[in-house]
């Protein structure tokens, strides 16, 4: 585990000095944060018009509808981390990537990401109905199995 750790540690050393060498690249956390905002904002619109979170009762509308949420949101994210690292690898190996090299990466591998998104969404929304149903307590251990999830994936 502590190797792992190690190698992640020494990923992030390496991907904060590609980013120091090659600024264009953190258009990609940026343009992802637009691209999430417009996720949330297109969500939002018919969630309040259709007034899906009323009562506290979620209904199966409202299951679809966050499952959907969470599928766009992490689908965005984990797409744009995928140009960046896409692009720092290009830097790594001596290449001078651009945005629309990393870009061309994340395309390619589109598919994944949405399957990856999909289990991400799933674990995401389970963890959100077990948490509504619990406890004080239950929400503690319920946001550690999130946080652990994070760290995991």
């Amino acid at each position: 585990m502590f190797d792992k750790i190690s190698r992640s540690w020494s990923l992030v050393k390496a991907s904060a000095a590609v980013l120091r060498s090659d600024k264009e690249l953190l258009l990609f956390p940026v343009i992802s944060s637009i691209a999430t905002l417009l996720v949330a904002l297109t969500f939002m619109v018919p969630v309040v018009a259709l007034r899906l979170f009323e009562g506290g009762e979620i209904g199966v509308l409202g299951g679809i509808v966050g499952f959907a949420f969470y599928l766009c949101t992490y689908f965005v994210i984990f797409f744009f981390n995928t140009a960046l690292v896409g692009a720092a690898m290009i830097r790594l190996e001596g290449g001078d990537p651009t945005v629309a090299d990393g870009l061309r990466i994340a395309r390619s591998k589109a598919g994944v990401i949405l399957g990856y998104a999909a289990i991400a969404a799933t674990v995401g929304l389970v963890l959100q109905m077990i948490s509504e149903k619990a406890g004080f307590l239950g929400k503690i251990v319920i946001g550690l199995v999130g946080m652990a999830w994070t760290v995991a994936s």
